[in-house]
């Protein structure tokens, strides 16, 4: 339902309102925000605030959520038990009842996690100050975990929850629940370990399945601790699995399964083109594109020495796969109307066309030395063009010497003008030679914006990000996180490094020509770069939208303007 309110009114007034316009009574009750996909996002925390203030407008959703707020300071967790996978919990917690569900306890299926259940276990309310030992104390003194013996808080591994699906682990013993970006509202889930347990920032837990040979099926998943720190190459990784299982590198053969997809992605040492100028080769690195290993990924091995076959798909993956096309056929069937029909079929029957690109051509400047043509000029003798032949690439070009010639049509009749008299045949001049020097006025640019910088300050961002569609949750990220950009221009390659402690992005690509890009709000896009004038500007394009970001160099500053349909801001950065 509708409700006005004034805009000046705080979350605790206008919580009032709306339950008072329900029919509802009581305290236990506190407000959510619908973010742009219609998702139940964080709660509003601070019930003194205006509206306003918390940049809620016209047309936001607001959800009446059961359940009161907790103090300021404190975040509500709910906490989720991973049953399977290696644990040995589910003997420990078997006939016991969830204390906080009346009695019943439901499991799900845990995604991701072949043979693993969820089990829910309450919550808990615990200070953003507190470390994560803390939090693994505080979770040991839950009703259902009170029979469970574990010797220490290193014999737990905590797991953050996306949907039902364990994504990322909680490092770090003495790090504080708001460094690890733990925020009020997040599902955890416990794994008790046979072995104490502290990884670090670089070590990455992978679940690694052998196949079995020439069966299309694996053994039992193993985990495998990956310290990609010092090396986060496939060998790394090939030597690490050769090394567990006693195996050759050379015999093994590696792949990524993706189950959103239900196909695997071969892990190979790809080949990169190296430029001539730096003689530098970039790092392979499984952590970045196009791989992105992170905790929970699950690797299949094969013995080549025993299994021939490079096909990793089971018969599930391919059910899966065989799903997945059934649905987007099904998909495809009910998107165009029935009065389409005609006009489609009319349309097929014709050759398609792909469609029309916008062609970028640069070019460079050039500097012409004249030489003597200030005198031939002045005697009424005019060069041909000069017949320019291009070596390629940089640098000083070269033309092929022509002959002077007379002009076609006098311009006088006068007698006594050298160039007019028709009488007196002028003397044969000498060859010429026209030198032609081309420098690259792009490239220098470019080059005045390669520095790090570091943001100072920044005008209507929020406003920009909400009509992007970006969700409340990170807006409230995005406008307190000061990002540093690194401009750099490698192999005729304009690269941009966004760096902060939300997320890191670079993008690549050539100036003028289209390249995929991934935001940091995970949009997917088409980018460009080019310059106009002095400023470099960067074009977003996706979904039959665009968004554009003009940097400037003012003053020693760089200023970036963002312009999205009506709505633009303005981010300054200072060099660091």
């Amino acid at each position: 339902m509708d409700i006005i309110v004034e805009q000046t009114c705080t979350v605790k007034e206008c919580l009032k309102a709306m339950l008072d316009a329900v029919g509802l009574e009581g305290d236990s009750w506190h407000l959510r925000i619908l973010d742009w996909c219609y998702e139940v996002g964080e709660p509003l925390m601070d019930e003194d605030a205006s509206l306003t203030e918390l940049n809620i407008s016209c047309g936001d959703s607001l959800v009446i959520t059961p359940g009161q707020l907790p103090p300021k300071g404190y975040l509500n967790l709910s906490v989720w038990l991973l049953l399977g996978a290696g644990s040995d919990f589910a003997s420990s917690t078997d006939g016991d009842f969830d204390h906080t569900n009346g009695g019943i306890s439901e499991d799900m299926n845990a995604a991701g996690v072949p043979g693993a259940t969820l089990r829910t276990l309450g919550k808990v309310e615990i200070p953003d100050e507190a470390t994560l030992e803390d939090l693994k104390i505080q979770v040991l003194t839950l009703p259902a975990l009170q029979c469970v013996c574990v010797p220490t808080p290193a014999f737990l591994r905590i797991w953050q929850l996306e949907g039902q699906r364990p994504t990322r682990i909680l490092r770090g013993q003495q790090l504080t629940l708001r460094k690890l970006k733990v925020t009020s509202g997040t599902a955890l889930c416990v794994q008790r370990l046979l072995s104490e347990e502290d990884l670090g920032l670089k070590e990455v837990l992978l679940r690694v399945q052998m196949a079995v040979p020439g069966e299309g099926r694996y053994f039992p998943s193993e985990e495998l601790v990956w310290n990609a720190a010092r090396d986060s190459s496939p060998g790394s990784l090939r030597s690490a699995l050769a090394a567990r299982y006693g195996l050759s590198p050379d015999a093994l053969l590696l792949a990524k399964h993706q189950p959103d997809k239900h196909v695997w992605d071969a892990i190979s040492s790809w080949s990169q083109q190296v430029s001539k100028r730096k003689k530098k080769k970039k790092t392979e690195s499984l952590l970045g594109a196009p791989f992105h290993l992170k905790d929970g990924d699950t690797i299949g091995l094969k013995n080549l020495l025993v299994d021939s076959s490079r096909d990793f798909c089971t018969l599930d993956d391919l059910q899966g796969q065989q799903k997945l096309r059934e649905e987007a056929e099904q998909r495809r069937k009910g998107a165009p109307s029935c009065e389409a029909a005609p006009e489609r079929k009319a349309s097929s029957s014709s050759k398609a066309r792909k469609p029309e690109v916008a062609l970028s051509i640069n070019v460079g400047t050039f500097r012409y030395f004249f030489g003597p043509l200030k005198r031939l000029a002045a005697a009424g003798l005019h060069p041909p063009p000069p017949r320019v032949i291009w070596a390629g690439g940089r640098g000083l070009r070269r033309a092929v010497p022509g002959r002077l010639t007379q002009p076609a049509t006098p311009a006088c009749n006068n007698t006594l003008h050298p160039a007019c008299n028709t009488t007196q045949q002028p003397a044969p001049s000498p060859p010429f030679i026209l030198h032609l020097q081309r420098t690259n006025h792009v490239a220098i640019m470019v080059d005045a914006f390669c520095a790090t910088w570091k943001l100072v300050d920044s005008q209507n961002f929020d406003e920009y990000m909400k009509e992007l569609g970006v969700g409340f949750a990170t807006r409230q990220v995005g406008n307190v996180t000061k990002p540093t950009i690194v401009i750099s221009h490698e192999d005729e390659r304009v690269v941009v490094k966004t760096q902060s402690t939300f997320k890191n992005t670079e993008v690549s690509g050539k100036l003028g020509e289209e390249f995929d890009e991934t935001t940091a709000d995970d949009r997917t896009v088409k980018s460009t770069f080019t310059m106009e004038g002095d400023n470099l500007v960067q074009v977003q394009k996706w979904d039959g939208k665009e968004t554009k970001f003009v940097r400037e160099l003012k003053d020693g500053k760089m200023v970036m303007t963002l312009t999205f349909g009506g709505v633009q801001a303005v981010r300054t950065y200072e060099k660091a």
